[in-house]
């Protein structure tokens, strides 16, 4: 079974409690199943970071993330039908996955 892995943090090196969290969790998870892990970044990821998780995760791709921030043009009014999250968080890179 193949399984994949949303994380908002990198997960290593994990010095810190999301990221200790996260990568506490693909451990187990690699050992039974094949993992795919997509994270979101706030800054660089380095060469060994990416080598240190493709020994739990056969796929690992990083995004950077941005903060969210409404801008005028994805601001939802009162009748619009999608969320907010739908109109303010969405970002190319990832709608790939999203079919």
């Amino acid at each position: 079974m193949r399984v994949l892995f949303l994380s908002r943090w990198f997960p290593y090196p994990p010095d810190n409690g999301s990221r200790l969290r996260m990568f506490n969790l693909l451990k187990p998870l690699s050992l039974r199943y094949t993992v795919d892990l997509i994270s979101f970044a706030s800054e660089p990821v380095t060469d060994g970071g990416l080598a240190a998780m493709r020994r739990y995760c056969e796929n690992v791709d990083v995004v950077r993330y941005r903060p969210f921030q409404l801008s005028a043009r994805r601001r939802p009014t009162h009748s619009s039908t999608l969320a907010r999250y739908a109109t303010g968080c969405h970002d190319p890179c990832l709608a790939g996955f999203c079919a």
